[in-house]
């Protein structure tokens, strides 16, 4: 189960960047559709946060070091993320247009905004040191399978 939320929150934010990204960059149209897609793919991968953050306190984390503050940073930043970008919808009074299928006024100069946007660079920087820790540690040798938490 923990290996399945681990690669399901991967795929989720590796959907929540690429549609964030996206929607900067297409028509009015698309940008509706990219910004839906941001927001589902986010909100599930918050949920699943929140369901590995309650695992990991009963069955405990006891990293140390940078592994440990990686791994910590990896919870609270995803929420950070939900929180700054349900400020940004709010703030730049994009719900009802989402909603509605109409299109979506942009978000420069909406403050939340550019904390989410520090946010996503805090995670990819955090998933960079992740996948370097991952693959340094990684058990090497026939039916050696990696351990992931």
């Amino acid at each position: 189960m923990t290996r399945r939320l681990h690669w399901a929150i991967a795929a989720l934010v590796a959907v929540a960047v690429a549609s964030g990204l996206a929607a900067g960059q297409v028509d009015a149209d698309a940008r509706l559709w990219a910004l839906r897609l941001h927001l589902l793919a986010g909100a599930v991968a918050v949920v699943l946060t929140l369901v590995r953050l309650v695992r990991r306190r009963h069955g405990g984390d006891r990293r140390q070091g940078i592994a440990g503050i990686v791994h910590r940073s990896l919870i609270a930043v995803p929420l950070l993320l939900g929180l700054t970008g349900i400020a940004t919808v709010i703030a730049g009074q994009a719900l009802a247009p989402l909603l509605a299928g109409a299109p979506v006024p942009g978000f420069a100069g909406v403050r939340p905004a550019a904390a989410h946007m520090a946010a996503a660079w805090l995670l990819l920087v955090l998933l960079a040191l992740h996948i370097g820790g991952a693959r340094r540690h990684r058990p090497h040798g026939p039916g050696a399978h990696p351990k992931t938490a």
